[in-house]
């Protein structure tokens, strides 16, 4: 197999396009014995992994496995790799939380480069984040401390939790008040007609200012 990575055409480690798709179902045949993997299949791990080719085969490796000779298909995609954007999501809400400016920012970078689709899907991350800070105080000025309590009450995660109980005493509500009406006004930019990147960019920076 590493014979067979060094063989193939070089690959950017950001790419997640169709030739890099095109370059997974290469690999795939050019094992011993051959892997077959469907071009839907092959185009959601280029999306959800990009162009780290020692990940890519390790990945088809254990696919392979799971296959058990068949074609891979996009549900053993979905079922067996993990789907690097949501961590990525998690970087950006943390990094907005903390007002980390360069680490949102590079973990924004690397979303839309992931897939330029995602604008929106990343508002609502951002919408959902401050909005669970906001429920995790008022349930604190409330007397809840304990983040099993506050899970509960919030149906969310522990995880969940736990991370807006760590940052929620750096905003005042009204803090919390102004950044909601911010997201609506970048939403409304977004959806008439503004360009949506350059809109979720302004936003991340107006919120991680001082």
């Amino acid at each position: 197999n590493q014979a067979i990575l060094h063989n193939l055409p070089p690959v950017n480690a950001d790419d997640r396009s169709p030739a890099l798709a095109q370059w997974i179902v290469k690999h795939g045949q050019e094992r011993t014995p051959k892997v077959r993997i469907d071009q839907e299949a092959a185009a959601l791990l280029a999306k959800w992994i990009g162009g780290d080719l020692r990940r890519l085969a390790g990945e088809i490796e254990k696919l392979s496995l799971f296959a058990g000779g068949r074609t891979i298909t996009t549900a053993d995609v979905r079922l067996l790799v993990a789907d690097e954007s949501e961590e990525k999501m998690w970087n950006l809400t943390d990094g907005l939380s903390a007002r980390n400016a360069r680490m949102a920012m590079a973990s924004l970078a690397e979303l839309l480069l992931q897939d330029d689709k995602l604008e929106f899907m990343i508002l609502a991350s951002i919408a959902s984040n401050y909005r669970t800070i906001a429920r995790v105080k008022a349930l604190q000025g409330r007397g809840m401390r304990a983040d099993s309590q506050i899970a509960a009450e919030l149906a969310i995660s522990p995880f969940a939790a736990k991370k807006a109980m760590g940052v929620a005493a750096r905003y005042s509500d009204t803090q919390l008040a102004n950044i909601m009406d911010r997201v609506f006004q970048a939403n409304v930019n977004m959806v008439t007609g503004g360009d949506q990147q350059t809109e979720l960019q302004l936003l991340v920076a107006d919120l991680t200012m001082g």
